[in-house]
């Protein structure tokens, strides 16, 4: 068994579902915080760094819906994943998940599921680092050359040279003189 080791919260209002959830990924090699409801788990998230927060749909205290949203509100690039015993995650909740998994699925699926939405999140992240960087090379890069190619202008125009500039002279040589 290939051994990660992600940083995972746990959220299910299910007690027992929830432990046995921690069991299977700390077998894994994850550090996992279960919590049972949605004020736990968002304070956990206020205090703790995070690879993915792992849900159920409904959580103690307030819908999965309302949790996922606020996590992505506070933590715009967390990774969320849902758990559910459905097939599919409901409409409402899709904008806010960044996977999904249905309870009851092999635990390697889990994991492999949990370490394809880490990947996917932290791809994002880099692009989304290499874009800003490199849009603002691009940026500043692109009024540099707007600012020479003005000055190049200027330079060139017969209305701001003098005179003597549109004649031209050989260049002068010493042994020009020599040979004269």
């Amino acid at each position: 068994m290939k051994k990660r080791t992600f940083s995972v919260l746990c959220v299910d209002r299910d007690g027992f579902g929830l432990q046995v959830r921690r069991m299977v990924l700390e077998s894994f090699g994850c550090k996992v915080l279960a919590c049972t409801s949605g004020s736990d788990a968002l304070a956990s998230l206020a205090s703790r760094s995070f690879d993915i927060v792992v849900m159920d749909s409904a959580v103690e205290g307030m819908q999965g819906e309302d949790l996922a949203r606020e996590i992505k509100r506070t933590q715009p690039r967390m990774p969320v994943l849902m758990l559910s015993s459905t097939v599919y995650p409901p409409d409402t909740m899709r904008p806010y998940i960044d996977g999904f998994a249905t309870k009851g699925e092999a635990p390697k699926t889990l994991m492999n599921t949990i370490e394809k939405s880490i990947r996917a999140s932290r791809a994002a992240e880099t692009r989304h680092i290499e874009q800003g960087w490199l849009g603002g090379i691009a940026a500043g890069g692109a009024r540099l050359l707007a600012r020479a190619f003005d000055r190049n202008k200027r330079r060139r125009e017969p209305s701001e040279r003098p005179p003597e500039a549109d004649t031209w002279r050989a260049p002068q040589s010493r042994n020009n003189s020599a040979h004269a």
